[in-house]
């Protein structure tokens, strides 16, 4: 904890919240630190002798990261993962930027994690990767986990370490695929088209902003698509896609973690009433008034068996 603690100094922050007080061992990984925290100015690793990870992902604001003398904006839903012996500098001047952080070390190397991490460096040189929000969701579930401290929460938080340890491994290897060749091909037959579709919606839903992208991925058209789509799939391209939108913002809205505004930021709604009406027509309520009746309330404690 205490080199862990010398990786990471800040200059001035809003909070820092340590949520281990010794490592755990859980599987495959020592799991050295979990860390919530809101930095004003500037955070700072130095290089150091250690077999540790460091995994760092924005939550929310904006800065910039000096990554090797290179520097590279880094913001909400994106993250480094900083192999052992690097070093790096956030500057989060205007900030303030929130930060989750978990240091950890990978005892078997089942994982690769040295080899895909690579000093955490994309052919471009930038070491900064955007997230989908599953990494998020994974982080903060074990964030949660490690806060209950009872029998279940060594099995829940070694599950959640593997899932992101398998996230990080994918993320690099979709980077690579993706500047190889595109992750969809042009689809064989109006079928494979529609599905083709469909799948990449599933997967990668806040990474689109309108459908002519979705169009762009595929290799075809928007119009071509768009005809294609409601003759296999019995609605259009832009029904079904706001709908896959307003049910992801259903899933968002529940967490309670996210506001109303944060959410239509994420499905990249233009503003705050077209995402509000948009919401109501599908399901009846006003976002706000949806958060309100199903969102989570405060988690009570586990008993401990």
């Amino acid at each position: 904890m205490h080199s862990f603690q010398r990786a990471g100094l800040a200059a001035e922050t809003g909070f820092d919240r340590w949520h281990l007080e010794r490592p755990m061992t859980l599987g495959n990984f020592v799991l050295e630190q979990v860390r919530d925290s809101c930095f004003h100015k500037e955070l700072q690793a130095f290089p150091e002798k250690t077999k540790s990870f460091t995994l760092l992902y924005a939550l929310s604001g904006r800065g910039t990261l000096v990554w090797e003398g290179r520097p590279a904006s880094f913001g909400e839903r994106e993250f480094i993962l900083a192999a052992p012996g690097g070093s790096w500098k956030l500057d989060t001047s205007p900030g303030p930027i929130r930060l989750l952080t978990m240091r950890f070390r990978d005892t078997s190397g089942k994982f690769g994690l040295e080899e895909k991490s690579s000093g955490c460096a994309e052919a471009d040189g930038s070491p900064v990767r955007k997230d989908d929000g599953t990494l998020e969701e994974l982080l903060l579930g074990l964030q949660k986990e490690i806060g209950f401290k009872d029998s279940y929460t060594k099995a829940m938080a070694e599950s959640y370490l593997q899932q992101i340890a398998v996230a990080l491994c994918r993320t690099k290897r979709a980077h690579v695929n993706a500047a190889n060749d595109s992750a969809f091909v042009p689809a064989a037959s109006r079928k494979e088209l529609a599905y083709q579709a469909v799948a990449f919606l599933d997967h990668s839903l806040l990474e689109i902003r309108e459908l002519s992208q979705l169009a762009g991925v595929l290799g075809y058209s928007y119009s071509h698509l768009s005809h294609v789509f409601r003759l296999e799939m019995g609605e259009s391209l832009q029904s079904y896609w706001t709908r896959k939108r307003i049910l992801k913002a259903m899933r968002l809205l529940q967490t309670g973690r996210t506001t109303v505004t944060g959410v239509a930021e994420k499905l990249h709604y233009q503003s705050i009433h077209s995402f509000s009406k948009a919401f109501k027509k599908i399901a009846g309520l006003t976002p706000s008034d949806y958060q309100g009746l199903y969102g989570s309330a405060p988690v009570r404690q586990r008993q401990v068996h």
